[in-house]
């Protein structure tokens, strides 16, 4: 990408250009969204909170296992300092595990107290789209349900 790119990567040490990003058109962004609401309503939804977990807890372990690449991603496409970078991976990864151990208990029936046979439950609902800053590129809310 050229230094006329939407969003460019400048050195915070030199001053200079590293590598220009382009940003998604409205349909890729659409795209993405389909596929993901797809796979939320023919298979996300359908999983025990179990297997969900282990599938957040699967991704805390890549997490670490590629953490030079997800580091350099940070540091190319935001311009954090290294070592910042390599804390947010490991801190993304620490929260996703936690999630991920605690999920059957933050997601089990709630009984009423004022309604002993009234439940309240946590039911996944669909793809969540949010903005956040860039400053915290893999630090999302994260919930197994």
């Amino acid at each position: 990408m050229s230094e006329n790119s939407h969003y460019k990567t400048v050195s915070p040490v030199t001053g200079k250009f590293v590598q220009g990003f382009e940003s998604l058109s409205d349909s890729e962004v659409s795209s993405a969204l389909d596929v993901a609401h797809d796979t939320y309503k023919h298979h996300w939804r359908s999983l025990a909170v179990s297997e969900r977990s282990k599938i957040v807890a699967r991704a805390a372990t890549i997490l670490r296992e590629r953490k030079d690449e997800y580091a350099g991603l940070i540091t190319l496409e935001v311009g954090k300092l290294t070592a910042q970078s390599y804390g947010e991976v490991e801190l993304s990864a620490a929260i996703l595990e936690y999630y991920a151990s605690h999920a059957e208990a933050f997601l089990k029936p709630q009984v009423l107290a004022e309604s002993p046979d009234c439940e309240v439950r946590t039911e996944p609902i669909g793809v969540l789209r949010m903005c956040t800053m860039l400053r915290y590129a893999y630090v999302i809310h994260t919930d197994p349900s």
